[in-house]
């Protein structure tokens, strides 16, 4: 049985957008509104910025990306502005279980806080490609190691990034 036949069709079960407009509420706070809000991505925007937060449809990863005047920015790619390392090591992980979709959904917001910020307060300088970094800061993450078990009990698998 694949992964996708134990979810089922009804991926509202998961409480994904639940998970999303509460953690990243603070977008409210940064003058962003819900553009949309379906069972697997919950979009928000603000001017010429957009945010998506999804739970991919058949891998079931959960990302995040950013977009500015057409122009769309991956997490990783906001975390290698400050951190090529980090953004190196950084996997987009997959949640099956409402746990597991919890889990990373907190992790998505601490990333998106840690490295995404100044971006999505709007200034030019904060994307990719412009010759300013998004503030110095870096991100400390547990290793692969010793992950696994204690994850997959919860749900979360780590994807390829």
């Amino acid at each position: 049985m694949s992964v996708s036949d134990k979810v089922g069709p009804k991926r509202t079960r998961l409480n994904f957008t639940e998970a999303v407009n509460d953690r990243f509420a603070f977008l409210k706070e940064l003058g962003f509104s819900e553009a949309e809000s379906l069972p697997t991505i919950v979009r928000y925007r603000k001017g010429d910025l957009e945010v998506d937060v999804y739970h991919g449809r058949q891998s079931f990863e959960l990302g995040l990306g950013v977009a500015r005047r057409g122009t769309r920015y991956t997490l990783s790619e906001l975390i290698r502005v400050t951190d090529p390392v980090a953004a190196d090591q950084y996997r987009n992980f997959a949640a099956t279980t409402p746990k597991g979709i919890a889990e990373g959904i907190s992790r998505l917001e601490k990333l998106a806080i840690r490295y995404g910020e100044r971006a999505l307060r709007g200034g030019d300088g904060e994307f990719p490609g412009t010759g300013k970094p998004l503030g110095g800061r870096t991100v400390v993450e547990r290793s692969g190691r010793g992950r696994g078990k204690a994850d997959s009990q919860e749900g979360v698998h780590h994807g390829s990034g």
